[in-house]
């Protein structure tokens, strides 16, 4: 009988450890969840920002080519558009009244002068584009 009582209560304090290391782990669960989904995740850094805008290069040759016609692109344009993309491309900020027209070429000029001088290849590397804008 002793022996029932003891195999029992060594029983109920193996569930109570299982429950609790399920709460252990729903709670680390819960723990991450708001780490990893309620942040907003931490800010590249320059030569990351550098590096993914020419890995997007043809995205941005894209929006350079969406600009239309050599007048309406960037003046200081660092790349040349995409080449053999469809004519339509260039139609892309040619919808609404003339206001909306200029404010959709500003936001892709836009688009393009914030990443310039990490799209001017002429310029080196990533490395070579942040160092030389750290000594300024």
């Amino acid at each position: 009988m002793m022996r029932l009582a003891q195999e029992q209560e060594v029983k109920r304090g193996e569930t109570h450890d299982l429950r609790s290391s399920n709460k252990q782990q729903e709670e680390a669960y819960l723990h991450s969840s708001e780490k990893f989904y309620n942040l907003t995740p931490p800010a590249l850094t320059k030569l990351g920002e550098c590096c993914l805008a020419r890995h997007l290069m043809d995205d941005y040759r894209l929006i350079e080519s969406m600009l239309g016609k050599e007048k309406e692109r960037t003046s200081n344009s660092v790349m040349d558009p995409l080449h053999g993309s469809h004519p339509v491309v260039q139609k892309a900020c040619s919808w609404g009244d003339e206001q909306q027209q200029q404010s959709c070429r500003g936001d892709l000029a836009s688009m393009l002068m914030r990443r310039a001088k990490f799209l001017d290849e002429s310029k080196g590397s990533c490395s070579a584009v942040i160092s030389a804008g750290e000594a300024l």
